[in-house]
């Protein structure tokens, strides 16, 4: 039904209610579905990594990180990257180029890194710099879409996962990868 309406109150012609990043709200509930909404995400994706992400962290920690989709489809790219411990906000993200745009503890996307690397893959590069005391489990929440480049909300592809990392003092004799949590 609301695909329907959408489609009724969408404008002809090539355009985009975010042309410049996804809004930093969208992260969460819904995500990028509340824009893309063609279909339902695709949960815990195969598709989605965070490169260099460790499964422990330091305190204080800067971790250099690749986010990357790996989808066929995708024309026009884009993801929404959120650092959280319970529902607070947990360290800060660095940009290395115009790709990116950062926000605290979200890093998102730009118009710049909109476009696939390579055909049907994507990378952005961020640093996240680890909060100074890491009271909980961190839960790194990834939404990407895969565009099929019509700027309009259907005919695209969701993918969402969620990362979880524990501190350097953890013991619980988990090592290797970083967690998925759905």
């Amino acid at each position: 039904m609301a695909a329907a309406i959408a489609a009724f109150a969408w404008p002809a012609g090539p355009a985009s209610p975010f042309p410049e990043a996804p809004p930093w709200e969208a992260a969460g509930d819904e995500g990028c579905t509340q824009c893309h909404f063609d279909g339902p995400p695709i949960r815990s994706s195969d598709a989605l990594a965070i490169v260099g992400l460790p499964s422990r962290v330091t305190p204080s920690g800067r971790y250099p990180l690749t986010v990357r989709l790996a989808d066929e489809r995708a024309l026009r790219v884009g993801f929404l990257l959120t650092a959280k411990h319970g529902d607070e906000p947990a360290g800060t993200f660095s940009a290395e180029d115009a790709r990116v745009d950062v926000a605290g503890a979200q890093a998102r996307s730009t118009e710049a890194g909109s476009t696939p690397v390579a055909p049907g893959l994507a990378e952005w590069r961020v640093i996240w710099h680890a909060p100074d005391a890491i009271v909980a489990p961190i839960e790194l929440e990834l939404w990407t879409n895969a565009g099929n480049d019509d700027r309009s909300p259907f005919g695209d592809t969701v993918h969402v996962k969620r990362f979880e990392v524990g501190t350097a003092q953890s013991v619980d004799g988990q090592s290797g990868s970083p967690r998925t949590t759905e």
